[in-house]
């Protein structure tokens, strides 16, 4: 993927940039905040917050150094609203995205993606209570 330099711009100018995706999977798991399970809460932080945090605490470490470099995380549309049923999810994505934030005043381009329902079986097996 690597971007052609014009001959016009010196190269110090243009450096090369390194390409990250982080959190590009997930888990589910449907409970009133009230009656969630603090073991489904763990495993629904660890497999959609931590897996985003630790390869991105050292890939953006590696940009920082460089001064440089895009990362793009995957959060969710429930980021900035609640979701029925989904505590620990959104709670997750919201963390997803300032964790994103971290990154940007050290020279990074991060973005995250928030995209909405997606027609999967995932949402088909999860009906909204």
């Amino acid at each position: 993927m690597g971007e052609k330099i014009p001959s016009e711009v010196p190269a110090a100018l243009y450096p090369p940039v390194q390409r990250r995706a982080y959190g590009v999977h997930g888990i589910q798991r449907r409970h009133s905040a009230e009656e969630f399970p603090v073991e489904e809460w763990n495993e629904v932080l660890n497999v959609n917050l931590n897996s985003v945090f630790i390869p991105l605490s050292g890939g953006g470490e590696d940009h920082a150094e460089k001064g440089y470099g895009k990362i793009i995380d995957i959060a969710s549309m429930v980021s900035w609203f609640d979701g029925q049923t989904v505590p620990a999810y959104t709670a997750v994505k919201g963390g997803v995205t300032k964790l994103s934030n971290d990154w940007i005043a050290r020279g990074i381009n991060v973005n995250a993606i928030a995209p909405g329902y997606t027609a999967t079986e995932i949402p088909a097996l999860c009906p909204v209570t």
